[in-house]
């Protein structure tokens, strides 16, 4: 056997390191270049051009959908709950039956009410006749007609009863909310469940009392409705605007917020699901005429455009060219309504600014508009 002295060994191994170590350098040098650079992406915001559906001619209001009826649905009698052969969420049309009570006990009343009634009407027939040959007195005709008409009101209240066993829908719309087990035993006057009429719904908001002026002393709810121009948008639906009109406004303001309530109504679209508790906004796009007729010429941006700086300075981010870039633009505020604050200075129509991602952004940052597909910044 041949032995191989170790530093023999340490040398071999040395000479394969280097030599693999050469191959590998070659091979990295063969494949070096210069570096590819990842170019940034513009970032996408939510941008809003002045003048053009949502800027100096628009408001905005926060508020909840509300079904147009909301009613919890009651029996008139007490019992026990025999059938409730409606679920939560379903739709019923007016009159269907929502729920019945066990009947037996009130048909069984209604019975007896109606065999009395009968013994009251013959003997009531009995005491007319006899007061036609004076055998009875005009005392005894009156009373025999007081019990007659006693037993006819409570065979009516009797009957009624046996109706009122039977819960069904006064108007079509859909069940929201079952509110006690099937078979409970449930008092007069307990809710059951609730039913919501969801062919209109309604949103109401708080009117800021400064946005009364669009408005005219003894102006009818039409026409104050037409002038002011109204649209909702749902927040799950932020691309759908509907058609709303004004309802109901209030003539009272709250002592503390000075506001006033207003009510706005619209549609239920068939092609998509809003359901009551749903959050909304009211949109009011003032008509030309009555912007002109107010004086109304500040610009109104969203309030959450606006950024502050350490001094206090506000600005938002006006944007332009191509590619479109921000640029601070410095601005004077004035009042909030809604959502929306007015702009004294600093902005004109049709100038476009972010209205999302404001805190974000950096002087001459490329923007691309929320939604579109982004493309290398150049």
């Amino acid at each position: 056997m041949k032995f191989v002295k170790r530093s023999q060994v340490s040398n071999g191994i040395r000479m394969v390191t280097a030599a693999s170590l050469a191959v590998l350098l070659g091979f990295c040098a063969g494949c070096a270049g210069d570096p590819v650079e990842k170019q940034p992406v513009a970032r996408p915001v939510k941008m809003l051009t002045l003048g053009l559906g949502g800027g100096a001619d628009s408001r905005e209001y926060p508020g909840k959908v509300e079904a147009a009826q909301n009613s919890e649905m009651a029996f008139e009698v007490a019992g026990k709950i025999v059938e409730f052969p409606v679920e939560e969420g379903q739709r019923v049309e007016k009159g269907d039956v929502l729920v019945r009570l066990d009947p037996r006990d009130f048909e069984n009343a209604a019975a007896a009410a109606r065999a009395e009634m009968e013994r009251a009407k013959a003997f009531r027939d009995r005491i007319l006749q006899a007061a036609k040959s004076d055998a009875v007195s005009k005392q005894d005709v009156t009373d025999a007609e007081a019990r007659y008409q006693k037993a006819v009101a409570d065979a009516e209240i009797r009957g009624k009863s046996v109706a009122d066993s039977v819960l069904n829908a006064t108007f079509s719309g859909i069940v929201a909310k079952k509110l006690v087990e099937d078979f409970a035993n449930v008092q007069a006057k307990q809710p059951v469940l609730i039913l919501q009429d969801d062919s209109h719904l309604e949103i109401e908001i708080n009117f800021p009392e400064q946005d009364l002026r669009y408005a005219r002393p003894g102006m009818s709810v039409e026409e104050r409705s037409r002038r002011m121009n109204p649209e909702i948008t749902v927040s799950a639906f932020p691309d759908r605007r509907f058609a709303a009109e004004l309802k109901s406004l209030s003539t009272t303001a709250d002592p503390v917020t000075r506001t006033f309530s207003a009510t706005f109504r619209f549609e239920n679209p068939s092609d998509i699901v809003i359901r009551p508790g749903m959050t909304a906004k009211v949109v009011l796009r003032p008509l030309p005429e009555v912007l002109e007729e107010v004086g109304e010429v500040a610009v109104w941006i969203p309030a959450n455009a606006v950024v502050a700086d350490e001094t206090g300075q506000s600005y938002v981010w006006r944007i332009d060219g191509d590619p479109m870039k921000v640029e601070r633009t410095p601005v004077k505020v004035g009042e909030l309504s809604g959502a929306n604050i007015e702009v004294l200075s600093g902005l004109s129509h049709g100038e476009t600014i972010a209205t999302s991602g404001v805190h974000h952004l950096s002087q001459g940052m490329e923007v691309r508009r929320f939604g579109a597909e982004p493309s290398p910044v150049r």
